[in-house]
């Protein structure tokens, strides 16, 4: 069973797991914080398109009617003139965001790929010295600190 204390982590009563609070930091670092920046950098990007839909059923509504009768109010032509801004604005900028936070995020991966290897590297050598406590007698002392 894992055991964690503020000092170090422990696997029952023997085998020092200490290395995962380093590897903990470093995921947080190198992972975690930047994915949580990349998530709120995106809230922008969703109430624009948000706030576009929104200013397409207007636009739609309003383009019917001048179908209809012919002509707008003033009112109505900024409402146009709003989604049509919108409009424009995404088409222009959102692959380009969409590409740079693409980025970022196969950035992420590669860290994220990185510390699980580091970490099983760690865990195969602390794996390792177990085994060699093992065959060195310390079957014996291992039983008998349960």
């Amino acid at each position: 069973m894992l055991h964690a204390d503020s000092s170090s982590v422990q696997w029952g009563s023997h085998g020092d797991l200490g290395f995962v609070i380093p590897q903990r930091r470093r995921l947080d670092r190198l992972v975690w914080k930047p994915l949580c920046r990349l998530a709120e950098m995106l809230v922008g990007p969703q109430q624009l398109v948000k706030k576009r839909l929104d200013k397409l059923l207007d636009y739609e509504e309003i383009q019917e009617r001048k179908s209809e009768t012919g002509s707008v109010t003033y009112d109505e032509e900024a409402a146009m003139n709003t989604y049509l801004a919108i409009n424009a604005l995404l088409v222009a900028e959102l692959p380009r965001f969409n590409q740079v936070a693409m980025q970022l995020l196969g950035q992420l991966l590669g860290s994220f790929s990185v510390l699980q290897q580091d970490l099983a590297t760690e865990v195969l050598h602390e794996a390792k010295k177990e085994v060699e406590q093992v065959r060195g007698g310390g079957w014996v002392s291992l039983c008998l600190s349960r």
